[in-house]
């Protein structure tokens, strides 16, 4: 993969931290009602799981602000998902306002960083009327982030929902890597203003994916909408997307249509 690799480790088990026990791994969480989780290195984690989870987030703010107490370390991640399914996120708010002088790009951390994992971002209705009124919808909002979201698979086939949510200049909004049957729509993705050469949607060696209806916005230089990269011989569509400004709108790279087959249109 280009950008990113690897499992079911990741963030949570480096060298100076032990491996946790997998057998104690169930815990529920349960944050809503504007909660807010400030200045950890990572906000929550979830450790492997077989079932589905009854942990959820609705409308709760991860956000880094200041330098972190934990000695010497940088923000990692708001949530850390490895090999859990089940796990929603309505209206919640992942940031790092901390200054791009303070910070640097590759420093700022991530939204929601998921190994072999299932979950969706979807926004949060905070009227009790039924359809809700589009005044009372909450977004998913990511902003000033080094990634929004970043999904890596190689254990199991998991996959993710993302609808109507907000990238707000961050400089890789969205990256899948090996992630198949992604669904990404209606969202908006704002590029560019504080780091240039920021990428909107980035699907690395993934396929039966639905990119549909999103806006991708330039406003810095030298952008990227959208990266397909070694997505194979499979017939995808990425379909009535807005691209305003970008450098490129869709840049394909390697392997992305069969011989026989129309590939990636």
């Amino acid at each position: 993969m280009s950008q990113g690799g690897g499992g079911g480790g990741g963030e949570g088990e480096g060298e100076n931290e032990p491996v946790p026990d997998y057998a104690y791994a169930g815990g529920r969480i349960v944050a809503y009602d504007s909660s807010v989780i400030r200045n950890c290195v990572t906000g929550s984690k979830f450790y492997p799981y077989d079932y589905d989870h009854a942990s959820g987030f609705t409308d709760v703010t991860f956000a880094t602000t200041d330098t972190l107490l934990s000695s010497g370390e940088d923000f990692k991640a708001g949530v850390y998902l490895n090999r859990v399914k089940g796990i929603d996120f309505k209206g919640c708010t992942f940031k790092n306002t901390r200054s791009t002088g303070e910070v640097a790009q590759d420093k700022r951390g991530i939204g929601i960083y998921s190994f072999d994992s299932e979950f969706n971002v979807l926004d949060f209705c905070s009227s009790t009327s039924s359809p809700c009124p589009p005044v009372y919808k909450q977004p998913c909002l990511f902003k000033k982030l080094y990634y929004g979201i970043k999904a890596l698979n190689s254990l199991t086939t998991s996959t993710f929902t993302v609808d109507t949510a907000v990238f707000d200049n961050n400089v890789r909004a969205l990256y899948a890597g090996a992630v198949d049957d992604i669904t990404v729509t209606r969202s908006r993705f704002e590029l560019g203003n504080s780091f240039d050469g920021a990428r909107g949607i980035y699907l690395d060696e993934c396929t039966g994916y639905t990119i549909e209806e999103n806006e991708i916005i330039e406003e810095g230089n030298e952008t990227i909408g959208i990266v397909v990269n070694q997505s194979g011989g499979d017939l995808n569509e990425i379909y009535l997307n807005r691209f305003i400004d970008t450098k490129f709108g869709i840049l394909t790279q390697n392997e992305n249509r069969a011989p026989t087959a129309p590939g990636c249109k």
